[in-house]
């Protein structure tokens, strides 16, 4: 049921994968508990879909900017059935996918309640050095740079799938630390070493989000047509955005085309992604709506007009040389940067905040709002750790639903009606 309704787009996802969590844990410590010896079989399938579920809750919940008021969530569960005295080996790959897409949960969780640039940029540090830890614990064969070769590609497209989790996550710290250092009075306070982590979180963003959109592309080759799931669809569409981003901000800042000819290209591959999947999905159709319309602007700009013909030839620029760039509000570049700069500032946003003609804030202090102030984590704090909200229901950040997803009262009946009336 919560694998059917992430077909349908409902959020009431996440509370099937969360109530299948509560039963898998209460299986195993009753095993454990009554010393019940079970056939090794039956516990071995239910530490397989344990581990299967904390995926799903991580993944839904990092994507759609979810907190949740279950005292134990995907990383106690993932911990339980990997210490589980029933444990054994199922594969590297199993156990890889759970950990990365419980660390963007984690990621998710810790930088939304950051209520200062000091703390966020402490966070992000420690974010940081957790996803190298588990791109080091890969074997060498699965590295991103093993892959290269057009061979056997039907058989990499898992491998592919794991790394564009990986690199999720690495786009989320990007969107959150654009977001909380939108204010130029934050920027300015900075010392050398905070810039440094500043412009190191964003330069990984944007070689993620060029990653990304190679891999999506690279993934609808191998099954001849691009997978109508959550994962490609969500993956293209983020990719996309902070491609067309890039690419608006370096011309805004005067640089030559060179320096955005490679992002400009990879967006089109996240949108033609999306152009497939949009047919049969109401999701992927909005984000490729929006990310068309960018993409057909900066196509229509005539490169040599002194609005949009750049001479700046750094050899390397700097993220914060032209991330932060404006110019005047009467031109499209400006349009453009101003409603993509929402969107990105706004990861767990629905689509009205989408909308142009609606100003929302950017800075930390909007997208921290409706975190309760005794839980949000300032400077001096510990600010690695996730810190989840008592609430009697859990909660969306920002928005009631996101990424157009629907509210948690729609969900998919046994009966499918609700998946056939979404033409699914």
């Amino acid at each position: 049921m919560g694998l059917c309704n992430v077909v349908n787009k409902s959020t009431v996802a996440i509370a099937y994968f969360e109530m299948g969590l509560g039963l898998a844990a209460t299986y195993v410590q009753q095993q454990s508990r009554h010393g019940v010896v079970a056939p090794v079989e039956e516990l071995g399938e239910v530490l397989r879909t344990q581990k299967a579920l904390a995926f799903c809750n991580a993944w839904l919940q990092a994507t759609l900017g979810y907190i949740s008021p279950m005292p134990t969530g995907p990383d106690s569960a993932l911990e339980e059935a990997n210490h589980s005295p029933f444990a054994r080996d199922y594969g590297m790959f199993r156990d890889a996918v759970a950990a990365i897409a419980s660390l963007k949960a984690k990621v998710m969780r810790t930088l939304c309640v950051c209520s200062d640039v000091a703390s966020l940029l402490v966070s992000i540090q420690g974010l940081q050095w957790e996803l190298r830890d588990w791109y080091g614990c890969l074997p060498r064969e699965a590295h991103l740079v093993q892959l290269g070769s057009d061979d056997h590609l039907p058989l990499k497209t898992s491998v592919y799938s794991l790394h564009l989790l990986h690199l999720g996550a690495v786009m989320l710290i990007f969107r959150h630390c654009l977001a909380g250092l939108r204010t130029p009075g934050d920027r300015g306070t900075l010392s050398l070493q905070q810039k440094d982590l500043m412009n190191g979180a964003l330069s990984d963003g944007l070689i993620a989000a060029q990653q990304s959109a190679r891999v999506v592309n690279i993934i609808g080759q191998a099954s001849k047509s691009p997978p109508h799931c959550w994962l490609t669809i969500y993956q293209a569409y983020v990719s996309g955005m902070i491609l067309i981003y890039h690419t608006t901000q370096l011309r805004i800042a005067g640089f030559s085309e060179k320096h955005f000819t490679k992002s400009f290209e990879l967006a089109k591959n996240a949108i033609d992604v999306l152009e497939f999947c949009q047919t049969r999905d109401p999701v992927a159709q909005k984000f490729f709506t929006s990310l068309s319309r960018h993409y057909g602007h900066l196509q229509q700009l005539d490169p040599s007009s002194p609005d949009t013909a750049g001479q700046r030839d750094s050899a390397d620029p700097q993220p914060d040389d032209y991330l932060f760039a404006i110019c005047p509000e009467d031109t499209t570049l400006h349009e453009i940067s101003e409603e993509l700069s929402r969107q990105l500032c706004n990861p767990y946003a629905d689509e009205g905040i989408m909308d142009p003609q609606q100003m929302i804030g950017t800075a930390l202090n909007s997208r921290i709002s409706a975190i309760p102030e005794s839980r949000r984590i300032s400077q001096g704090e510990e600010a690695v750790k996730p810190v989840i909200p008592d609430s009697e229901d859990g909660y969306f950040i920002g928005s009631n639903e996101p990424s157009g997803w629907l509210a948690k009262r729609t969900c998919v009946t046994y009966s499918g009606e609700a998946m056939a009336q979404g033409g699914l």
